[in-house]
C-alpha cells in the first residue's frame, strides 16, 4: 500500500487526502525498494545524478602547474613592472622570429634594444629579477635548440633542393618550360616547406616555455616557467 510523502500514514489506493495529515495525495505512485518494504515517492520526482568523477589534472595543466611566488613578490611590484617584463619577453621572441630569417642580424639588434629597459629595472624591482632570470635560461634554451635545429634543418634542405647547376639549367629553360624545370622549382619549394617544419618541431619547447611565461606575467602572475623553473639564476641588486 502507498505511503503519505509528507507523514509516511498509509492510505489506501485511490485516496485523494491523507488521513492524517491532509496532503494530496491524489496521484501520488508507489516505489518499491527491493529488501526495505514499500515506500512512497511522488510521481514526477526526478531521479539523482550520480556524482561527476573527478579526473586529474591534464598533461598541459601539470607542466604550467609551477610555482607561484607572487605573494613572495609582491602584487605591486608586478603591476608597477609589468610593461618591463613584457619588452623582455618580446626581446626574446624577436630573436627567434628574425633569426628565422635571412636578416638574422636583426634579431640580434631587436634583443638587445628590447631588453635595455628591463636590465636598467632590474636592481630596483624582484619581479624584474625574477623575470630576467628565467628568460635568460630560456633564452640559451632557444640557442641550444636552434644549433641542433640549424644543423639538421639545413641537412634536409641541401639534401631535397635542386644544385646550383640545376637551378641554372631551369633559369635558362623558362620555369615552366619542361618537366625538369617544373620539377626543380617543385623541389626547392619543398626542401624549403620541410626546413620550417624541422624548425617548428625544435623550438617547439623553447616557444611554449616562453608562452606560458608570457601569458603568467599578462594575468599579473611570478610563477616559474614549465622546464627551467627548476634551473636558479640569481640576479644581485
Amino acid at each position: 500500500m502507498p505511503f503519505c510523502p509528507k507523514c509516511g500514514t498509509e492510505y489506501q489506493a485511490g485516496t485523494k487526502f491523507c488521513g492524517k495529515c491532509g496532503e494530496n495525495v491524489d496521484g501520488a505512485s508507489a516505489a518499491t525498494i527491493p529488501g526495505a518494504g514499500t515506500t512512497s515517492i511522488p510521481a514526477g520526482t526526478p531521479a539523482v545524478a550520480p556524482a561527476p568523477v573527478k579526473q586529474g589534472p591534464g598533461f598541459f595543466e601539470k607542466l604550467t602547474d609551477t610555482k607561484d611566488y607572487t605573494e613572495e613578490i609582491g602584487l605591486d611590484d608586478i603591476k608597477q613592472n609589468k610593461v618591463m617584463a613584457i619588452l623582455a619577453f618580446c626581446a626574446v621572441f624577436a630573436y627567434i622570429v628574425f633569426n628565422w630569417t635571412p636578416v638574422g642580424i636583426l634579431g640580434i639588434l631587436a634583443f638587445a634594444g628590447l631588453m635595455v629597459a628591463p636590465i636598467l629595472k632590474y636592481k630596483s624591482s624582484a619581479f624584474i629579477r625574477f623575470v630576467m632570470a628565467q628568460l635568460y635560461v630560456a633564452f640559451f634554451g632557444v640557442l641550444l635548440f636552434s644549433l641542433f635545429d640549424g644543423a639538421i634543418s639545413g641537412f634536409f634542405y641541401n639534401l631535397i633542393s635542386p644544385s646550383v647547376e640545376e637551378i641554372l639549367a631551369a633559369e635558362i629553360a623558362g620555369v615552366f618550360g619542361g618537366a625538369a624545370a617544373a620539377g626543380v622549382v617543385v623541389r626547392q619549394v619543398l626542401a624549403n616547406v620541410v626546413a620550417w617544419l624541422i624548425h617548428l618541431v625544435f623550438m617547439a619547447i623553447p616557444i611554449f616555455t616562453l608562452v606560458v611565461g608570457f601569458i603568467n606575467v599578462i594575468k599579473e602572475k611570478a610563477k616559474g616557467m614549465p622546464f627551467i623553473e627548476k634551473i636558479k639564476v640569481t640576479f644581485e641588486k
